[in-house]
C-alpha cells in the first residue's frame, strides 16, 4: 500500500501527533489516542483500548475540532497520515486495541464512519497483512467483512485482537 502521507510529529508518549494538511490552505491537524475503559466499547475483557480521534486545530479554543469539514483537497493523504500514526503508536503500546468511528455534528448521518469503512474496504488486502479488524454491528464485535456496514471499528496488530 503506497499512499503518500504527511510528516508527523508526536509527543513523548506517542499519544498525540500533529501534521500540516497542505491543499487549498494549510491546516494544522491533530491525531490523539485516548485510553478508554474496555466496557465503553462493548468489551468484557481487561485490555488496553485507545480511541483514535483527529481533527483541525482551532487556536480560538486551544484544542482540535473533529466535526469540521476541511474540504482541503487532500483527504486521501490526510486519512493515510492518520492511519500511519498507528504504527508509531503501536511501537509504544504493542498490545493496544485502537477504537475509532466517525464523528459528525449532532443529527447528521454517520458519513465519516461510512468513509472510513470504504477506505478499509479499498485497502483491506494490505491492511489484513499487518492488522486485524473488527466491526461493531448489532451490539457485537464481529470479524470485518468487505461491503458490510458497521458502526465502529477496532483494530490491533496482527495476532493481538481478542
Amino acid at each position: 500500500m503506497q499512499i503518500e502521507t504527511y510528516e508527523t510529529k508526536s509527543n513523548v508518549d506517542s499519544l498525540v501527533f500533529t501534521f500540516e494538511s497542505v491543499g487549498e490552505k494549510v491546516i494544522r491537524k491533530v491525531v490523539e489516542y485516548t485510553k478508554l475503559n474496555p466496557v465503553y466499547v462493548g468489551l468484557t475483557i481487561d485490555t488496553d483500548v485507545y480511541n483514535l480521534a483527529f481533527g483541525d486545530w482551532n487556536d480560538a479554543i486551544g484544542d482540535y475540532e473533529d466535526t469540521i469539514k476541511s474540504k482541503n483537497g487532500d483527504m486521501q493523504k490526510v486519512l493515510a497520515t492518520v492511519a500511519n500514526t498507528a504504527f508509531e503508536f503501536w511501537e509504544e503500546y504493542p498490545d493496544a486495541l485502537i477504537f475509532f468511528r466517525g464523528s459528525q455534528p449532532f443529527g447528521e448521518k454517520a458519513l465519516r464512519t461510512r468513509l472510513y469503512q470504504m477506505k478499509i474496504n479499498t485497502y483491506f488486502a494490505d491492511i489484513s497483512l499487518i492488522a486485524e479488524v473488527k466491526g461493531f454491528k448489532n451490539d457485537n464485535w464481529v470479524e470485518f467483512e468487505i461491503n458490510k456496514n458497521y458502526n465502529a471499528f477496532l483494530i490491533s496488530q496482527k495476532n493481538k485482537l481478542v
